[in-house]
Parts: C-alpha cells; structure tokens; sequence
C-alpha cells in the first residue's frame, strides 16, 4: 500500500494495534511482524513511534461528514453480495470465510469516508494490489461502505452527538 497518506485513511488506534500484533490485528496478512524477537519496551516505544509517525502522514483520519442509516446498510450489503465484492472477501452473513481474503476489523480501522473514496479507486491506495476498481458510484462506494462499517452505528457516545447529516435527507 502507498502509505504517503495513510494518516488521513486509518485510526491511530489501529495503526498502534497492527504494528504492535500484525497477524491478530489482521489474519492473512503479508506484512511480517517486524518487532517478534524485540524486548517489549522497545517493542512499545518503537511501535508509538511508528505510529505518530505514519498518523502524521496525510493525518489525522477526519471524521465523516455524513453518518450512515439501517437502509444504507441493506443497499450496501445488497451491493457487497451483487457486484462482485463477495467473489474474493466471501458472504458477510457470519458464514465461515476462511477461504477468502479477510477485510479484518474494519469498525475501528477507518470511517465511512474514507472507505468510500478506496473503493472508489483501489489503485490509488494500492496501486499494486489486486483489488480491481469496480466502477461504483459515489452513492453506491458510500453504501458499501456504510455496510461495512455497520459496528460503527452502535456507538453509544454517539447518542449524545448532534445530529449527522445523511444525503438526501433535509429536516
């Protein structure tokens, strides 16, 4: 992946968590665990090092502008299941996937805007990866999106935010 942006794709949180514990943090994985053999001081510090550096890349991740519904969530499974995104990352019906490409914990990893604008164009983030561009729609990268983010419209805290705005919805 080009990691000349990453801070403005992925957490802090999740970046300290895959560095720390690459293989937990996302099964399959060809990124090795470069501090296995390191005492666990130097382990830490390295790793919080590490971490504010590649945050300080393009970061921090903004949060979304816009918050996500229960009938972006069933557009974007719709689609996940339609497209093609279930030929390589396999049904996400808690099914077993272990014979696909796992997406890893993406709730903590990113937000919904972020993830939108990766799939909506895959190679700029990884331009040598294999995740074909599925020519989506920005509303339809949004609802995927969305969908795979559902964990993230659980947030307790945010019953006390103010009110997101959703597209095409004025009150």
């Amino acid at each position: 992946p080009d990691l000349s942006k990453v801070g403005a794709r992925v957490t802090p949180q999740y970046i300290q968590r895959f560095i720390k514990s690459t293989h937990a943090t996302k099964k399959g994985t060809t990124m090795p665990d470069i501090f296995h053999s390191s005492d666990a001081g130097a382990r830490d510090g390295a790793v919080d090092y590490l971490t504010h550096f590649l945050t300080s890349l393009g970061g921090p991740i903004a949060p979304s502008k816009a918050g996500g519904t229960e009938k972006a969530v069933e557009w974007g499974m719709e689609l996940f299941h339609s497209i093609g995104c279930v030929a390589c990352h396999g049904p996400q019906d808690g099914t077993d996937n272990s014979e696909f490409k796992p997406l890893g914990d993406l709730a903590s990893k990113t937000t919904v805007d972020a993830l939108t604008g990766f799939l909506l164009n895959p190679h700029e983030t990884r331009p040598s990866g294999r995740m074909p561009s599925l020519w989506l729609s920005q509303d339809e990268a949004r609802a995927i999106s969305v969908f795979l983010l559902r964990a993230q419209l659980d947030n307790p805290t945010s019953k006390n935010a103010p009110p997101s705005s959703v597209p095409g919805l004025k009150v």
